[in-house]
């Protein structure tokens, strides 16, 4: 009978530590892959942070286009920014408020607009880099006038209230309808676009890299005491844009 609870008791012990071993090497793995985790997390966002940076401190500007040169009353539009109480959820502005970034994965549209400017009159040419366009080029350029609900899951052109250009397919898109532009230029990661608004003869004609693509309204359609604000449109995560410098020569 001792024998046998000697016997009893060491095999508890050994249990007891075999265990124990178990269960150490069970939380030591488990901190390992959160410690590995968290490490992948704080990278991505260090490399986010320099690419960030990194692309904010080049001194992007381009020339305005041959086309344009010889009329001199087009203003030159240098200094947009994004408005923070004018953007939806998800959308990260940052470098004086010329860079716009989708850092949400929300599958619906999010859009944002200017802060510092609105016209009703004159002729007005600013320009956009697209430094990420996303896989599905799911992203529109274009103008909103201040009815425009920025806060909605709404694309730049899907409501009577803005006129849009898509980056993935080059069609125009108002009040949710639209027509195809006729070029077949495709829009790639690190391309320029330049829109110009010409209030007086209500039109908006696009640019890639200072090449005109068309004019893709003829008409706007709102009362001449309108104001119109430049926007984005966002879909996918980590689509970015900026406000660069054009410059006459």
């Amino acid at each position: 009978m001792y024998s046998y609870l000697v016997c009893l008791l060491t095999i508890c012990q050994v249990s007891n530590s075999f265990s124990l071993q178990i269960d150490s090497s069970t939380i030591h793995n488990k901190t390992i892959g959160i410690s590995q985790a968290k490490l992948q997390v704080d990278t991505s966002r260090l490399r986010r942070s320099y690419n960030e940076q990194s692309s904010s401190e080049s001194n992007d500007n381009i020339i305005l286009p041959e086309v344009l040169k010889w009329k001199k009353n087009v203003i030159l539009e240098n200094n947009l920014q994004f408005d923070p109480l004018a953007c939806g959820p998800g959308l990260h502005i940052f470098n004086k408020n010329k860079h716009l970034r989708q850092s949400s994965t929300y599958s619906v549209f999010r859009s944002c607009r200017v802060t510092n400017v609105g016209w009703n009159n004159g002729i007005h040419y600013w320009t956009m880099k697209i430094f990420e366009r996303g896989a599905g080029g799911n992203m529109f350029i274009g103008i909103v006038t201040e009815q425009n609900n920025m806060s909605a899951a709404t694309y730049v052109g899907q409501t009577e209230h803005g006129y849009g250009f898509s980056v993935s397919d080059n069609n125009r898109y108002h009040s949710g309808n639209y027509h195809m532009l006729a070029t077949s230029s495709s829009i790639v990661n690190g391309d320029t676009m330049g829109l110009l608004l010409d209030l007086g003869a209500r039109t908006m004609t696009i640019f890639k890299n200072g090449l005109i693509m068309g004019t893709i309204f003829g008409e706007l359609q709102e009362k001449s005491s309108t104001k119109y604000y430049p926007a984005v449109s966002f879909y996918e995560t980590q689509q970015w844009v900026s406000f660069i410098d054009t410059t006459r020569s």
